[in-house]
């Protein structure tokens, strides 16, 4: 998975931990709630649309990320306008960098993505401001092209964005974007980004262990019987010349005796 970060945002105060092997801490600034009802456990919450509040995570260059990425977090708003749920682009033109959005193309709750070349929003009608807890990502490809998704599902056709490229000074937020602007308002929880493009299937694994952890991990049928084969020669001679090999079995029904050789 090649995770950058992986921030689960349930700290009651203090730094925003990553729970990667790579340290990125972040930086909760403004009226931000702090272990409040997330998605999992404790999450974050945004309780107005202010710039004020965000995480930071200043210039960590494991976050300036090129060639492919992936970002995933839980995201439950009911607000409208654009709302940038991570960001980390240059300040000024020619602007590289990325931003997973909410509502800057398409209307409100409408998926969207900046890759540092142009705005895009999802080729869906679908929106994700209706006050429910969803799992959005974006895919960027090393291609250029990207995959939005909800909820384990691609959200609309693979879009072109160009090669993702990145300024390495940029800082990185949750809840806004680098240029100060799209606050974000409403709760998040479960933050990561990852250094590969992930799978469809990958995706649609990560939301159902989420989303139904009950029945992604749910054990199937025990098993109530073993099939153990071998060879075993059938004309009486040791030798190991090849011939008159035949296959035999033996099945052993968990607590009776063995059947019968066959």
């Amino acid at each position: 998975d090649g995770y950058a970060g992986v921030w689960h945002l349930g700290e009651t105060a203090g730094a925003v931990l990553d729970s990667s092997s790579n340290g990125v801490t972040g930086s909760a600034s403004g009226g931000l709630v702090r272990a409040s009802s997330g998605y999992i456990g404790r999450g974050l919450q945004w309780p107005s649309s202010t710039v004020n509040d965000y995480v930071i995570y200043n210039t960590n260059t494991l976050l300036g990320i090129t060639g492919q990425m992936t970002i995933q977090a839980w995201v439950r708003t009911s607000a409208g306008g654009s709302q940038s749920i991570m960001a980390r682009f240059r300040n000024g033109a020619p602007w590289e960098g990325y931003d997973f959005n909410l509502g800057q193309n398409g209307g409100a709750g409408k998926l969207s993505y900046w890759g540092g070349t142009v705005w895009v929003g999802s080729s869906s009608s679908r929106t994700y401001n209706d006050g429910v807890w969803h799992l959005l990502g974006v895919v960027h490809q090393a291609d250029g092209n990207f995959r939005l998704y909800a909820d384990g599902v691609q959200d609309g056709n693979m879009l072109s964005e160009g090669l993702l490229n990145v300024y390495p000074g940029a800082t990185a937020y949750l809840g806004r974007c680098s240029d100060v602007q799209r606050p974000f308002t409403g709760d998040m929880d479960e933050v990561r980004i990852s250094r590969a493009a992930c799978s469809s299937n990958w995706m649609w694994a990560a939301w159902m262990n989420m989303a139904s952890n009950s029945a992604f991990g749910t054990p199937g049928p025990v098993q109530t019987q073993i099939t153990t084969f071998w060879y075993v020669k059938t004309d009486g001679n040791d030798s190991a010349d090849g011939t008159n090999w035949a296959t035999a079995f033996q099945t052993i029904r968990l607590g009776s005796s063995p059947d019968a050789y066959s």
